[in-house]
């Protein structure tokens, strides 16, 4: 597998309006977890964000 780009990995973007989540659909399992671990996405990942018990709404 030669240089990969995020458009290899995943494809249109996804929403949800109950939750407000925003992502992208995963085209290429594979090149996803290589774009992700290779800090290749165009936006923030946090892993330290402690979850709240009930939304605020705030």
């Amino acid at each position: 597998m030669g240089s990969i780009g995020f458009t290899d990995a995943f494809a249109k973007p996804v929403v949800d309006p109950s939750t407000g989540r925003i992502g992208y659909d995963v085209a290429a399992p594979v090149a996803a977890a290589t774009a992700t671990l290779t800090d290749l996405l165009p936006f923030a990942v946090c892993n330290e964000v402690t979850p709240m018990e009930e939304p605020t709404g705030l």
